[in-house]
């Protein structure tokens, strides 16, 4: 049973692995060329794909601004749409059921998709922002 799994795994990083790479490297290359708003700080990065989970990807960001939410979101409306970008609606966030104001605003372009978060007032929350990118996380298409 356990030689089954393990040629499972393997077989399924030898089929789909460079795939897997190519789309995580297109998602990187999406991330990087996207204008960063004016007077924001970028606080941490995250790069995620892992060969043996070869179908997904995540490329995340998160910023610092004294911009307010209407400007943040504005400004990436435009620069996603620019790029292709559809906006296909906003959640509004809770933490174990409070509401701090939080929303994400989710994008798609194919199969990938995008989302603006606004964490709100949430305690330990350092960051006006984020930005991500992914693949394999979310349904788009």
């Amino acid at each position: 049973m356990c030689a089954i799994l393990v040629l499972t795994l393997i077989g399924d990083r030898v089929l789909n692995g460079s795939r897997g790479e190519q789309i995580h490297r297109q998602l990187v290359a999406e991330s990087r060329s996207l204008e960063q708003m004016p007077n924001s700080t970028l606080l941490a990065s995250v790069d995620s794909f892992s060969v043996w989970n070869s179908h997904k990807a995540l490329v995340d960001a998160k910023y610092a601004t004294a911009a307010d939410y209407k400007s943040i979101q504005e400004f990436y409306d435009r620069e996603l749409a620019t790029r292709g970008w559809k906006s296909v609606g906003t959640q509004y966030l809770k933490v174990w059921g409070r509401d701090y104001g939080g929303k994400e605003v989710d994008y798609c372009k194919g199969p990938w998709s995008a989302s603006l978060e606004f964490p709100g007032q949430k305690p330990g929350y350092h960051y006006t922002y984020s930005i991500n990118f992914s693949w394999g996380l979310r349904s788009c298409e």
